[in-house]
């Protein structure tokens, strides 16, 4: 009997410590379930963040879009306008539809050569370009102190001191 009661004690020993074992076990893969739980969590929520985020960029860009279209079509409409109202103003103006070319007005002087200048005027108005480079600039003109005339004081409050 004592050697049963040894086997039998022997063997419940050897059971707890495998349901120790397992209930171990079972714990860890309860702790790898819960972070993986964890994880699918988290990234269905920044799933959901980023698909809200895309939502409203894409209702602003809708909205940006409806925008321009109606610019354009206001555009498109006022361009339409004036076409109408110059057709308009040229059926209704009978010298207008045959508008005169440039420099054919009385009085305009002849173009030859795309020059209003006769060419031997032409010639003087020219500057002189050799390999030196253009003239030098030599200044302003000079011009007289007093050019003649009344003084521009005649008739403006008191004259000027030593004027008199």
């Amino acid at each position: 009997m004592k050697e049963n009661l040894k086997l039998v004690s022997e063997e419940t020993l050897k059971y707890k410590q495998q349901k120790d074992q397992i209930q171990e076990q079972l714990q860890q893969a309860e702790n790898v379930y819960r972070f993986q739980i964890c994880v699918c969590e988290n990234k269905a929520q920044d799933n959901w963040i980023k698909s809200r985020i895309l939502e409203r960029e894409l209702e602003k860009q809708r909205r940006e879009a409806a925008y321009w279209k109606y610019r354009l079509e206001m555009m498109e409409r006022k361009k339409q306008e004036e076409r109408y109202w110059t057709k308009r103003q040229m059926q209704g103006r009978p010298e207008m539809q045959n508008c005169p070319q440039r420099g054919s007005e009385p009085g305009a002087a002849p173009v030859r050569n795309g020059s209003s200048f006769p060419p031997e005027e032409a010639k003087e108005a020219q500057v002189n370009m050799d390999a030196r480079g253009p003239p030098r600039f030599r200044g302003p003109p000079s011009m007289p102190d007093y050019m003649g005339g009344p003084s521009p004081f005649v008739g403006y409050g008191p004259s000027p001191p030593g004027s008199h």
